[in-house]
This record gives structure tokens, sequence and C-alpha cells, in this order.
């Protein structure tokens, strides 16, 4: 899945901030992170805070 709203893995459980662009993370392979530098690539924008578990919403804005 590539677009649209998908739940994802976050970094650190609840570690992202509603609103905020995502990126893929820097040290978690297939989570994502609050995007630090502008430099990272986006994978989206976080749709509700992160769970106890380690998940979130996000709404994906991959492109190929």
């Amino acid at each position: 899945q590539t677009y649209w709203p998908a739940t994802v893995l976050v970094e650190n459980a609840a570690g992202v901030t509603l609103g905020a662009m995502v990126s893929l993370s820097d040290s978690t392979a297939g989570s994502v992170q609050d995007q630090d530098a502008f430099t990272e690539m986006t994978a989206g924008q976080c749709l509700a805070t992160g769970d106890s578990d380690g998940h979130t919403a996000v709404r994906l804005t991959l492109y190929a």
C-alpha cells in the first residue's frame, strides 16, 4: 500500500505527534518516526497518536 490511511508500526510506542509528517525510521526497520529533517523522505501524515502496542494510523503518501 502506498497511499491512503494505513496502520503502521511506530519507532517508539506512542512516539509520534498527531498531525506531524512522518518518515521511515532511522533505527527500527519497517516503522515510522516524526520527520526530523526535511532531507528525509516523507512517508505520510500521522492521523492518530500511537497506542501502547506501538501502532498508529498514517495517511500514506509513498510514491515510486
